[in-house]
């Protein structure tokens, strides 16, 4: 049978909600397999997809104007990229934000863990206790080291829907296999 988008997601809410398994569920709408996991996770998507656009809806103006000038300030100041469907890396100049750090570098880097999957994106920094520095101008570089995550993984994975792991997923994964 087949289900419309809004069905998918009321199922899949109905399924994280009532069931400890998808057997009972699967019995309950008389469904296969194939089709209770289809429309699981078609319904996941979309939930997650709507919750994500009314976040973002939810932000004001500023904010929104925020963060996309932050993801244009981390794009101008790559000095090195190099990333493949197995993972790889991308290093930022942080004396774009802040003259004070001219020469300071930040990276973000992903490890291929197998079976096609990619772990998650892991930061680091040439600045010392970098995660509790703010950058004059408004940035704190805890949020430049995510918003340079965010771009790497907008990198290795250009359509969610088709790589099957949204960012949030992707970095509750292992960031190595090793």
């Amino acid at each position: 049978m087949k289900y419309t988008n809004k069905q998918q997601i009321e199922m899949y809410l109905e399924w994280f909600n009532n069931y400890l398994s998808t057997t009972k569920f699967r019995e309950d709408y008389n469904l296969g397999m194939a089709e209770c996991e289809n429309i699981l996770d078609n319904g996941r998507d979309l939930n997650e997809a709507i919750a994500t656009a009314n976040k973002i809806n939810n932000l004001t103006t500023k904010q929104q104007t925020t963060m996309k000038n932050l993801r244009e300030e981390v794009e101008n100041a790559i000095i090195r990229e190099q990333i493949g469907d197995k993972g790889g890396g991308v290093e930022i100049d942080l004396g774009v934000f802040s003259e004070e750090w001219d020469g300071q570098l930040m990276s973000a880097y992903q490890n291929y863990l197998g079976g096609g999957m990619l772990g998650s994106i892991q930061n680091d920094c040439t600045i010392d206790n970098w995660d509790n520095t703010c950058i004059v101008g408004g940035y704190d570089l805890k949020s430049v080291g995510e918003e340079l995550k965010r771009y790497m993984h907008d990198k290795t994975n250009p359509d969610d829907d088709v790589e099957g792991s949204s960012y949030d997923d992707n970095q509750k994964r292992s960031a190595s296999a090793y």
